[in-house]
């Protein structure tokens, strides 16, 4: 597998750029078990606080947190997986 072109890193989006890092191109593989670990951790620690809602209250909320965290992780996962296609 060879690594991405310059023209490639130039045309991802600015998101992608600041979350996908150079290393990652290189062992995306693993890098894609490592996100996709965490995502699924904050998965559940999101679900789990907002499950609290009657007993936390307002605290609940935080539990959007770890799950804007998973969306970011598993964005950024499914680009690895399209570069590894490419």
């Amino acid at each position: 597998m060879n690594a991405p072109t310059k023209d490639f890193l130039r045309q991802r989006p600015v998101l992608i750029r600041l979350l996908v890092r150079s290393w990652d191109y290189r062992h995306p593989h693993a890098w894609i078990g490592v996100r996709s670990a965490c995502a699924l951790f904050n998965a559940i620690l999101g679900v789990v606080l907002l499950a609290g809602a009657p007993w936390l209250g307002s605290l609940a909320l935080l539990g959007l947190i770890p799950l804007a965290g998973a969306a970011l992780l598993v964005t950024t996962v499914r680009h690895l997986q399209h570069t590894i296609q490419s």
